[in-house]
């Protein structure tokens, strides 16, 4: 979680991420799946200036509290924002606020290709599967396992590596201990 929020803030979705934050940690271990939980609940609460139309690279350069999300076009890693409507794994996704389902993307002919598996080659337009990850080089590679040196959450399977944020390095791990003494909770004072 980053420790400075951007965008504008929203009220909207503030109560459904400060109960998502509480239940998440109530137990003093924070899973994978809470951290994504956390992250899907509090997402719209400081969201980007775009409007319907508004050309973006990211989600949260679109005004998400009106249900708008980046929707990436075949073959670019430029979209608009749009309400988007979601197509299955090989469906047509031509319109304007057409988006794959998860594990697809819109290719160059307007349909919804498969992401690309380990080994594959990858870019913003060309994403990689899920347990995958798209490395400097342009190639998909396997998401680093627990106890793996990470230096950021996209890199591990699990989606969390444990480290302070004055650290450049940490582990993968599916569950962190919040405790007095640990990087994340130290950093957090």
């Amino acid at each position: 979680m980053s420790a400075l929020p951007a965008g504008t803030y929203s009220p909207k979705g503030a109560e459904t991420c400060v109960n998502a934050v509480s239940a998440a940690y109530a137990d003093a271990r924070l899973s994978a799946q809470e951290n994504r939980t956390i992250a899907e609940a509090c997402v719209t609460v400081f969201e980007g200036p775009g409007v319907a139309n508004t050309t973006c690279k990211k989600d949260t350069e679109c005004k998400m509290s009106a249900g708008l999300r980046c929707v990436l076009r075949g073959g670019s890693d430029t979209g608009s924002c749009q309400v988007p409507q979601i197509v299955t794994g090989g469906g047509v996704c031509s319109a304007a606020n057409q988006s794959c389902a998860a594990g697809f993307h819109c290719g160059p002919t307007d349909h919804c290709d498969i992401n690309s598996q380990a080994g594959e080659p990858c870019n913003d337009a060309l994403p990689c599967a899920p347990g995958a990850r798209c490395t400097l080089a342009g190639k998909c590679e396997k998401k680093l396992d627990d106890s793996s040196v990470c230096t950021s959450d996209e890199e591990c399977l699990n989606s969390l590596c444990a480290r302070g944020t004055s650290s450049q390095q940490g582990l993968c791990v599916s569950q962190m201990t919040l405790a007095p003494n640990e990087p994340f909770c130290v950093d957090a004072r």
